[in-house]
């Protein structure tokens, strides 16, 4: 959703639809604010993440505010900056729960890929090509004996 879509809508209808949303471009600070707001009103428990002056507003809006260390608005704003060494534990954190969804994933869910799937067949006829072929053939039936 952009700035442009955040403008047209009233309070009520964005504060729906924010919470369905992922992303959010090219937004005014004015809109990050009012978003948080928003969501907050309706319960929710908001964090944000900026690193420059345009997010000083939403920063002070959400329950949770996180300046980046490089931010010179950190200390203005009364913010205790977290070390570099924290963003880099997140990331390594958040690669290593990838890995572990990705092999979660092959684990449980892959298949065996040395058997190819077998289709039972009676008299080595498919059934449906034995249903067909009572449509086709004017004699008995291929494969039976008896009626």
């Amino acid at each position: 959703m952009t700035g442009t879509d955040i403008a047209a809508l009233d309070d009520d209808v964005l504060a729906a639809v924010a919470e369905t949303t992922t992303i959010f471009a090219r937004v005014s600070p004015e809109q990050k604010a009012r978003l948080i707001r928003l969501l907050r009103r309706r319960g929710r428990d908001v964090g944000f993440l900026g690193d420059g002056v345009n997010d000083a507003l939403a920063l002070h809006a959400a329950d949770v505010g996180i300046a980046l260390p490089s931010s010179p608005l950190s200390h203005a704003l009364g913010f205790t900056t977290l070390p570099p060494v924290f963003f880099l534990t997140l990331t390594g954190m958040v690669i290593a729960y990838l890995i572990l969804v990705e092999s979660a994933k092959k684990v449980f869910f892959a298949g065996p890929v040395d058997r190819p799937p077998t289709v039972r067949r009676r008299d080595h006829v498919h059934h449906m090509q034995r249903r067909a072929s009572r449509f086709s053939h004017q004699g008995p039936l291929p494969g039976r004996t008896g009626r």
